[in-house]
């Protein structure tokens, strides 16, 4: 069912349309277009010939000259060790701050157990028991020695 709102909606909307594609249409440059303010000065030559079909002149760009493009020479002996050095400094810099980290976590987690238990939420966990054998598991004999040592 199409209702006057739809209808204004439909309105609208097609109103916009044409104004977006209707009013923003491309245009043609004038044929001639008005000189600026700074060449009409006396002593300024006009930076735009008016013979010229382009506004504006064409810019000189120097050639540039190709170089050849070098591969980076491979890395000393020297420069590898001293890379590895620091790569171990860094290496030895994360285990210590991996070790604090966990150190830290270990005791905030202590301190929770602690209050939960202390609230009463959350009990220490049992120590496990040994595995029960079943009574009706069957039992090996005794081995026997030949010289009646035990």
């Amino acid at each position: 069912m199409v209702t006057r709102f739809h209808l204004r909606v439909w309105a609208v909307l097609s109103v916009w349309l044409l104004i977006l594609f209707v009013g923003h249409s491309y245009s043609q440059p004038p044929a001639n277009p008005l000189p600026s303010p700074l060449n009409t000065l006396p002593g300024n030559p006009p930076a735009v010939d008016p013979k010229s079909p382009t506004l504006y002149p064409a810019i000189p760009v120097p050639a540039q000259k190709l170089v050849p493009v070098v591969p980076p020479l491979p890395p000393t002996v020297e420069q590898l060790i001293e890379k590895l050095e620091s790569v171990q400094k860094q290496k030895a810099e994360l285990e210590k701050q991996e070790q604090a980290l966990s150190e830290q976590l270990r005791e905030a987690l202590q301190q929770h157990k602690a209050r939960l238990a202390k609230l009463g939420i959350e009990k220490p966990a049992p120590k496990p028991m040994p595995p029960a054998v079943p009574d009706d598991a069957p039992r090996l004999p005794p081995p026997a020695f030949p010289d009646g040592d035990k």
